[in-house]
């Protein structure tokens, strides 16, 4: 069995489509004496010469959006063309049996890195890696990045708090919500977009109804993702001496409330540079610079606020380790707020919010929504480019879509317009449904909740679109203005 990305599967339909494209123009007089066979050829050229393949309405683009047993048929029938008309393709086809997967760090990194990455944090620790983020390198959308569902995130749930306090401390975003209200029980839909530390990026959440959650309650949820973030920037952590190097760290000890933000964020980062440093070690050109010169210039990188490394230090790493390293960033700056926030909670069963929901898992989303999976499609309004783009095959309660190394052209839009990047992207949130049935009553929830959407008090005014039905199963909502 040859397990393949949505992505891959793609590439190799239009490949092979591409080549038969060029053989047909080559052997035209081989059909004529077939009508039927010259008849399909004809509007298969017709159809190629329309969309040239790469245009925003190709084949390319409508391929994409097809679900995972459609672009498998479609993906062996051009297998089956290209085996009948000896098609020559840059990259052949997969012979056997075929399936679909997910794509995520592991995966996806040159063979090279992949081999480091196991080699110095062991098959445990890159397992984990591999169970929280994805970097994918996309036609359209270059190289996009983000958490998966099972990240530690998930332990928390979610609230309106949340929102406001990410705001106001963390991240610049747009947020919305959505009551969904169903015969299987009530849940919640969220959107977000903006600013993620530097990365344009776009997000759908689905969490349980509404419910209240008290003080002490959200602390020791807050501190069980805490926990496993700090296992993934010190992978040499024992499983069971967590709680001790929690202490060592954040200084929850006695009554000790934890050290100041800045202290705890350069003890992260000596963890981290410690734990990565055989990666970048290999996987940089150190030759005309000094090592240790190298990883002070990482280290005053990863204490300061800027989201683009410096020159001296981007021309050293190669597109995926350059991922791995923001993304470990990230991580450092997100540990460092959920602290805070832990800090500032108190230790009562007072109620913290009223507004939390647990996040839904893949059996509560089918039971209660019929969900069959959900895209992310982040685009640039100034020039309606797709920056960032993430496909979830299966009904998950997370996705999210952060660019990687698109994000210039945008940051200089920012600028330009005095603008917040937030409003400079826009986003297309694609929910994929097991039936009509079910994406009819998914629309109507989101029609009727869309004016207290709009309302959100973190959605800031921006824009949210009536939710559109391409087809009978997909149902897509906008989130802010088009270019």
């Amino acid at each position: 069995m040859t397990y393949l990305t949505h992505e891959q599967a793609v590439q190799g339909i239009v490949g092979a489509l591409r080549a038969f494209d060029v053989f047909y123009r080559r052997n035209r007089r081989q059909f004529e004496g077939n009508t039927v066979l010259s008849r399909n050829a004809r509007d298969f050229r017709r159809i190629v010469g329309n969309t040239a393949l790469t245009d925003e309405n190709s084949i390319w683009r409508i391929l994409r959006k097809l679900k995972d047993d459609a672009v498998l048929e479609v993906y062996r029938d051009c297998r089956l063309l290209t085996e009948k008309y000896n098609l020559r393709l840059r990259s052949p086809l997969a012979a056997g049996e075929v399936a679909l997967r997910s794509s995520s760090i592991m995966e996806d990194a040159p063979r090279d890195i992949t081999t480091r990455l196991t080699g110095v944090f062991g098959p445990e620790i890159s397992e984990q890696l591999d169970n929280y983020f994805f970097i994918e390198n996309t036609r359209k959308s270059g190289l996009t990045g983000g958490w998966l569902h099972n990240a530690p995130q998930g332990k928390a749930g979610y609230a309106d708090e949340f929102d406001y306090i990410a705001n106001r401390q963390i991240l610049t975003i747009h947020a919305t919500r959505f009551v969904l209200r169903n015969p299987a029980g009530n849940a919640m839909l969220r959107l977000w977009k903006g600013n993620y530390l530097g990365s344009p990026g776009g997000e759908i959440g689905f969490y349980g109804a509404p419910r209240s959650v008290t003080n002490d309650k959200m602390k020791d949820k807050v501190a069980a993702v805490t926990a496993e973030f700090l296992r993934l920037i010190n992978p040499n952590i024992e499983a069971g001496n967590i709680r001790r190097e929690a202490e060592d760290l954040l200084g929850q000890t006695g009554g000790f409330r934890g050290v100041p933000p800045l202290e705890l964020k350069r003890r992260l980062i000596d963890r981290l540079l410690s734990s990565d440093q055989e990666i970048i070690r290999v996987n940089t050109d150190l030759i005309s610079r000094g090592y240790s010169f190298f990883m002070r210039d990482m280290q005053a990188w990863l204490m300061s606020s800027d989201a683009l490394l410096p020159r001296q230090l981007l021309a050293m790493l190669s597109p995926h380790v350059l991922a791995v390293i923001i993304s470990r960033k990230q991580m450092v700056n997100f540990i460092v707020n959920i602290e805070e926030l832990r800090q500032g909670m108190l230790d009562n069963s007072e109620v913290f919010s009223n507004s939390w929901g647990h996040s839904l898992s893949p059996e509560e989303l089918v039971s209660k929504l019929g969900l069959a999976g959900t895209t992310v499609q982040v685009f640039a309004k100034h020039n309606g480019n797709l920056i960032a783009e993430r496909r979830e095959h299966s009904p998950v309660f997370w996705t999210t879509a952060f660019a990687l190394n698109n994000v210039l052209p945008v940051h200089l839009q920012t600028l330009r317009q005095g603008q917040l990047l937030r409003d400079a992207i826009y986003t297309a949130n694609h929910f994929h449904f097991k039936d009509a049935e079910s994406a009819g009553r998914f629309q109507d929830n989101v029609a009727e909740e869309l004016p207290e959407a709009k309302d959100y008090q973190e959605n800031h005014g921006e824009m949210i679109s009536e939710p559109a039905r391409p087809n009978a199963t997909t149902v897509i909502i906008k989130y802010g203005r088009e270019a």
